[in-house]
């Protein structure tokens, strides 16, 4: 609160003692009686009274002059006050609407956020890893019995060879046998029919292998893998995020209600303010127009002091009587009354001006203070929101990357799906190609079993030729050997089939439930796309409420210290209304004291009249 000077008024001229014409005090005179000695000391005692009622009369027209001054002064500095407080109260208006507009916007960031919590504790978590389309152990094994299965082809192939070497065998052993070998050649033509379709037969199986391998390889390689914690994670890190904007916006809220209560209690001193300074300005005005019946008694006690100096002077030498003295002795001892009544009232008037400035410049300055205080916590929130904004934009950049990445991640559910159907498909069709290379396994098992009735049907033709059969009964044997391995081989084909068709309807039904995964997975990512899509609005709804704030907060911080700068005029004007009545509160004084040296004054000349002998 600024200082307020200690008011002082000039020195008051001192008053000229009543003298004769001798020059010795009019005091010091004796007393007459009725002689014409006495007369004349008595006469020059009122004249040296009236020569002092003459230099009051001066220093109280100073001191009118001043204090009317001070009183006009004062009623302007009041005046300026009052402006400045129904300034001020209309800026306290603007402070209030801009607080409610702050609180508004503060209270949406919080109704969005909390809505936010509570999608965010509503979002299901959401896939974190695709599934790999159905456990791999079951197609390795696949793969491998696919392997095994083309080796044993392979050693078929070998017996359709050896098969059809041994016919050319059983060819030239008949052409030896000459006449006796005509047996010998229908069995040759024989194993070599069989051999030709038992080729046939493992070229077909080599070439169905052939498939049956590239399909399993095919499965073996499974549908797209991807990775879904984007859709998890997203919301997790926005869940962490928004408690510090929920308390960025909580702490808007209160600074609002803070800066209303504040600016409302600030309007009231200001009203306060505003009602003192009127009162103060009705009080100057009372007290000029005191001031102006002032200078009325002044000029009244000038009139009587000239009458009464007349008067003197008259009977000084004798030619007048003194009955003419007591109109004007009247009037100036009424002057005086009313110049005394008038300087109480004026004094009490300033004494009043002075308390109610220093109380409104207290208040003005304790609102200021308050108002400032308010001030500076709104400008620490308006960073703190700022950074509360870049926040929820980080979070937008993030929720951002996890929109791209969960559709990504449904677009990998979806292509994995594609890939499990198409998977089936080869399902379907390796079931087919195990199903013909059983079948043509069992060509190749009758033709074995043909060919071993045929090496027996050759032995006893070797037989029956004697000592020319004897090789034939060796190729024969073999045909008997190689018949019995290609059963071996055949069965060995079936058994593996069998396995292989075990296999496939295994991994069908780890595709079959591959797919279903794939597909709850699919509608979940979805779901949680939907879901993400929320969030983001609901975050932008959040930083979108959060520019308000800040933007209120702006307004607010400038309405503030529009208010600040009001109250603080206020209390300066308030001060120098103080100062101001003040220093007319010592003019009051100087001026109460000049009435009642001017009363004392007016009964001297009064009582002196009495001495005077009356006129005939």
């Amino acid at each position: 609160m600024p200082h307020t000077g200690t008011a002082t008024a000039p020195p008051r001229s001192p008053v000229t003692p009543a003298v004769t014409r001798s020059g010795q005090p009019a005091d010091a005179a004796p007393r007459g009686g009725r002689s014409k000695g006495g007369r004349r000391r008595t006469a020059d005692r009122i004249a040296g009274a009236v020569a002092g009622i003459a230099a009051q009369n001066v220093q109280a027209a100073q001191d009118y002059q001043q204090l009317t001054e001070s009183m006009r002064q004062i009623a302007a500095a009041a005046e300026v006050t009052a402006g400045a407080a129904q300034r001020g109260l209309i800026a306290m208006d603007e402070v209030e609407e801009r607080a409610e507009r702050q609180l508004r916007a503060a209270r949406h960031v919080i109704e969005f956020g909390q809505a936010l919590q509570n999608l965010l504790h509503h979002t299901p978590p959401g896939p974190t890893t695709a599934p790999t389309g159905g456990p791999a152990l079951a197609r390795a094994e696949l793969a491998r019995q696919a392997g095994e299965l083309g080796a044993t082809v392979a050693c078929v192939a070998d017996v359709a060879d050896q098969a059809d070497l041994l016919a050319l065998n059983a060819a030239l052993e008949a052409s030896r046998a000459g006449p006796d070998g005509r047996g010998f050649t229908i069995v040759a033509d024989e194993v070599r029919v069989l051999a030709g379709t038992a080729e046939l037969a493992t070229r077909q199986i080599r070439d169905l292998v052939g498939e049956v391998r590239d399909r399993v390889a095919e499965i073996a390689a499974g549908p797209a893998s991807t990775t879904g914690r984007a859709v998890t994670t997203t919301p997790a890190t926005v869940r962490a995020d928004l408690g510090a904007i929920l308390s960025g916006a909580a702490e808007m809220t209160e600074l609002a209600e803070r800066a209303r209560a504040t600016a409302g209690a600030a309007g009231q001193r200001a009203t306060e303010i505003a009602t003192a300074a009127e009162q103060q300005v009705v009080v100057a005005d009372l007290s000029l127009q005191a001031a102006r019946r002032q200078s009325e008694a002044l000029e009244r006690s000038e009139r009587a002091a000239e009458a009464l100096a007349g008067i003197v002077e008259d009977v000084r030498d004798g030619s007048g009587g003194t009955g003419a003295t007591t109109g004007p002795v009247e009037e100036l001892a009424g002057a005086a009354e009313e110049l005394t009544r008038a300087a109480t009232g004026i004094g009490a008037a300033l004494a009043e001006i002075d308390a109610s400035a220093r109380t409104a410049a207290e208040k003005g300055w304790r609102a200021a203070e308050a108002i400032n205080r308010v001030e500076q916590a709104v400008q620490l929130a308006i960073t703190r929101d700022a950074a509360g904004v870049e926040r929820a934009d980080a979070l937008l950049a993030v929720l951002e990357a996890g929109r791209a990445t969960a559709g990504a991640t449904i677009e990998a559910y979806a292509q994995a799906g594609r890939d499990t159907l198409r998977h089936l498909r080869t399902v379907t069709e390796l079931e087919r190609l195990a199903r013909r290379i059983d079948r043509i396994a069992g060509v190749v098992g009758t033709v074995a079993v043909q060919a071993t009735m045929l090496a027996v049907h050759g032995a006893a033709e070797a037989v029956r030729a004697g000592e020319r059969g004897t090789g034939f009964a060796k190729v024969c044997a073999g045909v008997r050997d190689l018949a019995r391995d290609a059963t071996d081989r055949a069965g060995r084909i079936g058994d593996l089939v069998v396995a292989v068709q075990d296999r496939i309807a295994e991994v069908r039904d780890d595709l079959a439930e591959t797919g279903r995964q794939l597909r709850a997975e699919q509608t979940a990512a979805t779901a949680g796309l939907t879901r993400l899509d929320e969030i983001d609005h609901a975050v932008r709804q959040v930083r979108g409420g959060g520019e308000e704030v800040r933007e209120s907060a702006e307004a607010l911080a400038k309405a503030l210290s529009g208010v600040r700068g009001g109250l603080e005029n206020v209390a300066s004007a308030a001060n120098q209304a103080e100062h101001l009545a003040a220093q007319a509160v010592l003019a009051a004084r100087d001026q109460a004291r000049g009435a009642g040296d001017l009363a004392a004054t007016a009964g001297e000349i009064a009582a002196r009249t009495d001495e005077l002998p009356k006129a005939d």
